[in-house]
């Protein structure tokens, strides 16, 4: 016999996974049941917000920190590339610095 909670019913129900621990455990009269704890994981943070959008790239902030993402093709060449990301990414800092 296995002896679940409620809520890891409900959730088994709903077809979703429930990670946990199964352990022995001793009931009255030395009868032994298996009982399944599921794993107390805090949930993960909101995702990131976008501040800015740029033709080849973002600006995003999360809780902790701000993101930069420049992106140009490589058939523009070196040169060129490394111009267009230098001014992708100071289009994105002067944006930060009005704001």
């Amino acid at each position: 016999m296995i002896e679940l909670s409620e809520e890891t019913m409900k959730r088994l129900e709903e077809g979703k996974y429930v990670e946990g621990s199964l352990r022995m455990a001793e009931l009255d009269a030395g009868k032994k049941t298996v009982v399944f704890r599921p794993y107390q994981r805090k949930r993960c943070g909101e995702g990131d917000k976008l501040i800015y959008r740029s033709a080849n790239g973002w600006l995003k902030e999360s809780s902790k920190r701000r993101k930069l993402w420049v992106s140009v093709k490589k058939d523009i060449g070196t040169f060129r590339g490394a111009v267009q990301l230098l001014a992708e990414s100071k289009e994105m800092t002067e944006f930060l610095a009005r704001a």
